[in-house]
């Protein structure tokens, strides 16, 4: 019923739409918006697009994220990995899967599970409720960006934390990557949060070369 709520609250063209919610001997479900599209992988891997490309593929997730940090109190997705990302046909990219969201509002009750980490995907702080903010979903987003033109996943932020993991830069992996995306993503995958951009819309312009 949580995992229903968030895409209920917000109306945006990036965020599917959950109109109910119910429960029977079944299980439980969900009734939400038909997305047809592929996988953020898949399209990857079926367009071999351009870094440009790729980004500009996903741009609509960079807008779903900025809507929900807006929210007050801020809405954390938390789960931003290729497989949560839909490119439709019409290349209008769409955020899916609520399941980790949280409400940055202990006041609100449920505000959500109290970790939730997602293997490689997920920012350190994500370990713990009260060291989890918006550039969590910065780093998840930075860490997809980096495997979908890489074609590499990077390492666990933890093992990276612990020493036992490290990041290559984008371009040793795939030359063809600009160097002000390299240094955007190497940024945006910093194990410390305040080392990273301080939004997602300063992030995007770093990206695609916007001062």
């Amino acid at each position: 019923m949580r995992e229903a709520r968030f895409p209920a609250t917000f109306r945006h063209p990036n965020i599917p739409r959950a109109v109910a919610a119910f429960t029977c001997e079944d299980g439980q479900f969900i009734v939400m918006d038909f997305i047809g599209g592929q996988t953020a992988q898949e399209w990857a891997i079926s367009h071999t697009p351009s870094p440009a490309g790729l980004i500009l593929a996903i741009e609509g997730v960079f807008d779903a994220l900025i809507h929900l940090h807006s929210h007050r109190p801020p809405v954390i997705h938390r789960d931003v990995e290729p497989a949560n990302i839909i490119v439709m046909a019409d290349m209008v990219s769409i955020l899916v899967d609520f399941g980790l969201a949280i409400v940055l509002d202990e006041s609100e009750g449920d505000a959500g599970p109290s970790r939730g980490m997602a293997a490689y995907w997920s920012a350190l702080q994500q370990s713990d409720w009260a060291s989890t903010d918006t550039r969590s979903d910065q780093y998840s987003l930075a860490a997809a960006i980096y495997a979908l033109i890489t074609h590499r996943v990077p390492a666990n932020s933890l093992e990276r934390a612990l020493g036992k993991g490290s990041l290559p830069p984008a371009r040793s992996v795939n030359p063809a990557i600009p160097l002000n995306v390299e240094a955007a993503l190497t940024r945006a995958l910093s194990i410390r949060a305040e080392d990273r951009y301080p939004d997602i819309a300063t992030f995007r312009h770093a990206l695609i070369g916007e001062s």
